[in-house]
């Protein structure tokens, strides 16, 4: 009896730790929850989502997004079944995604790390398209004289393995901004991972 509780005190350890740390591995799994699984597997390692979308992607096709608000994590299934709104039992997932700065990958890269040491960690395997750009007229000022300006967010692809993908996306935030603000190049060293994605290549 003591050697059964003391495995089952370390099964809740080893739960809970997973739950409080979700261990991210690329082109793999987020947590309990692997591309690949079936409905009712999801829903053994998750428990119930606090919500659910349906979406039809063809006369044969659905898709149905978990979202799992306070883990911060959200699951995509893709099915087959032409029945849409019944429940999609033979959908299978193929795509995972996290904000929680709890989600590490075994090497410490995860939300929140900056976007420089990531591009550190997978030197030469990474595929970021370049920060989009923009010239802000400012008000009065002639065509062509203005700030620079850059876009907020940006993904960095990590391919592999089979046709799975990890996206890490970094964000910028500009010194005090709340909601509004220019992001400028100059902003660009300050981008940390805000969120990753497992999925399917598309």
């Amino acid at each position: 009896m003591l050697v059964i509780g003391l495995l089952g005190a370390s099964a809740l350890s080893a739960s809970a730790a997973t739950e409080q740390n979700p261990l991210v591995r690329p082109g793999r799994s987020i947590g309990n929850v692997s591309l690949g699984m079936t409905v009712a597997q999801v829903r053994i390692a998750m428990g119930r989502p606090a919500q659910v979308e349906r979406q039809r992607l063809s006369t044969s096709r659905f898709l149905v997004r978990y979202f799992y608000e306070a883990r911060q994590i959200s699951v995509e299934f893709v099915g087959t079944r032409a029945s849409f709104g019944r429940p999609a039992t033979n959908a299978l997932v193929t795509r995972i995604d996290t904000t929680s700065d709890r989600a590490r990958l075994r090497n410490g890269i995860g939300v929140g790390t900056r976007e420089r040491q990531l591009m550190r960690a997978y030197r030469g395997r990474l595929d970021c398209p370049r920060w989009q750009r923009s010239r802000l007229t400012e008000e009065g000022g002639r065509s062509g004289e203005g700030i620079v300006a850059i876009s907020l967010v940006r993904p960095c692809y990590l391919q592999g393995p089979g046709n799975a993908v990890t996206v890490f996306v970094s964000r910028i935030k500009p010194p005090g901004y709340r909601g509004f603000g220019i992001p400028k190049p100059s902003h660009i060293p300050s981008a940390r991972v805000w969120q990753i994605i497992v999925r399917r290549a598309q």
